[in-house]
C-alpha cells in the first residue's frame, strides 16, 4: 500500500519485546492516549448470517524500537504504528 502518506504497512502477528523497555508491546500499545474515535459501517454478508453493523475504533500512535532476537540493541528495528482497537 506504498503511496504519498505510506512506505509500507505490517500488521504485527505476535507481541514483542521493545529495547530499553520493561514492557511488551502490545502493552505499550495499550498504554497510550486514545487519540481519536471513528465508526464504521461494516456491511452483512448474505452468504453467511451475518447483519451489517456500526464498528467503533480508536485510534493510537507513536513510535518504538523492537529488539529483535540475536541482534544488538543498537542494530534494533525503529517503527512508527498506529493501532485501531
Amino acid at each position: 500500500m506504498p503511496d504519498g502518506y505510506n512506505h509500507l504497512l505490517v500488521r504485527v502477528r505476535q507481541d514483542r519485546r521493545l529495547c530499553d523497555q520493561e514492557e511488551s508491546l502490545y502493552s505499550y500499545l495499550q498504554s497510550r492516549p486514545c487519540e481519536g474515535t471513528y465508526t464504521i459501517d461494516v456491511p452483512g454478508d448474505k452468504r453467511i448470517p451475518r447483519v451489517g453493523r456500526k464498528a467503533w475504533l480508536s485510534v493510537r500512535f507513536g513510535r518504538v524500537k523492537i529488539q529483535r532476537r540475536g541482534v544488538s540493541p543498537q542494530h534494533a528495528t525503529s517503527l512508527q504504528f498506529v493501532n485501531k482497537n
